[in-house]
C-alpha cells in the first residue's frame, strides 16, 4: 500500500475565504522610532501605508510622539497579519529600508535580528 507524501513544513498562503467575516475586535500597537530616521520615515510612509492597506491594516505616523501605530480594521481577514505589521514597523524603527522591510508581510518571509556586538571579540 503506497502512502501519500505530506509536506508538513509547507507554508500555505493565507486565503481570505478562511475568515469571511473578518476580525471581531480591533487590535493595535505602537512602536517608537529614533529621531534620526524621522525624515526617511516621512518620505517612505505612503508606500508602507499602501502595503499595509492591502492586508486591511491601518497605520499612522506621529512625528510629535515619535511613534508608528498599526491597527486592524473591518477589512482585516488574516489574524496573523497584525504580528507581521508589528514586525514591519520594528524593522523600520531599526533603519531597515522600507522596500526590504515590506517583504516581511509575505507568508514565506521571516527575520532575525543579530546583535553584532556580541560576536566581536577583543584581540589581545
Amino acid at each position: 500500500m503506497a502512502e501519500e507524501y505530506i509536506n508538513h513544513w509547507r507554508i500555505e498562503k493565507f486565503d481570505p475565504a478562511w475568515n469571511p467575516t473578518g476580525m471581531l475586535e480591533v487590535s493595535s500597537f505602537s512602536r517608537r522610532y529614533p529621531r534620526y530616521i524621522e525624515t526617511y520615515l516621512q518620505a517612505c510612509w505612503q508606500s508602507v501605508k499602501s502595503a499595509l492597506k492591502e492586508y486591511g491594516v491601518s497605520c499612522k505616523l506621529s512625528v510629535v510622539e515619535g511613534t508608528m501605530t498599526g491597527s486592524t480594521t473591518k477589512k482585516t481577514r488574516d489574524p496573523y497579519i497584525i504580528v507581521k505589521a508589528r514586525d514591519l514597523l520594528r524593522l523600520l524603527s531599526r533603519s531597515v529600508p522600507a522596500p526590504q522591510a515590506i517583504k516581511i508581510l509575505k507568508d514565506d518571509m521571516s527575520y532575525d535580528i543579530i546583535n553584532i556586538r556580541k560576536m566581536v571579540r577583543k584581540k589581545v
